[in-house]
């Protein structure tokens, strides 16, 4: 495998299968991780590798980034993702991470998934899609978070997108 690029939350899912839809990219391993497989379709499923985080009674993280981290953590804890730390660990070049900022699923697993990846010796990159201007107070002081934990695990590239709606 040369090429790897995870999808996190819904943003992330839905952007992972766009691309593996596309002829434009090839050699290239899509995996998705999130609590909601609404996104999951007959279109996708034989390119991209869906890995549920199966949350309690809510239907995905609420919009709450600590708990979108605890059911990233949980779902590793028991062995969810060893295939694609093993399939991330042939990667000739760094792997892409998808997600959004704004709090939940996607920005509760990037910060796990990436020091997991770099505590491997595996390069990452995110690619970040934030909120707007218009988009609640609550959504922009979770990407101030996300960005300041992304500093503290080591990660110094990564990409970021305004969401325009």
């Amino acid at each position: 495998m040369k090429n790897m690029v995870v999808g996190l939350g819904n943003t992330g899912t839905n952007v992972v299968k766009m691309a593996a839809l596309s002829s434009k990219l090839d050699e290239v391993e899509y995996f998705a991780i999130d609590s909601v497989m609404v996104n999951m379709d007959l279109d996708s499923i034989n390119d991209v590798t869906f890995i549920p985080i199966i949350s309690d009674e809510k239907s995905g993280s609420g919009r709450d980034r600590e708990r979108g981290k605890a059911m990233y953590l949980f779902h590793e804890e028991n062995h969810a993702f060893d295939e694609m730390y093993k399939a991330a660990s042939e990667c000739k070049t760094p792997v892409i991470v998808i997600t959004s900022a704004a709090g939940g699923t996607g920005s509760g697993s990037t910060v796990p998934f990436c020091d997991a990846l770099i505590k491997k010796g595996i390069d990452v990159i995110p690619i970040i899609i934030c909120p707007n201007k218009k988009d609640p107070a609550a959504f922009h002081l979770n990407t101030n978070d996300l960005f300041v934990d992304l500093s503290e695990i080591g990660i110094k590239t990564y990409a970021i997108f305004e969401n325009r709606k």
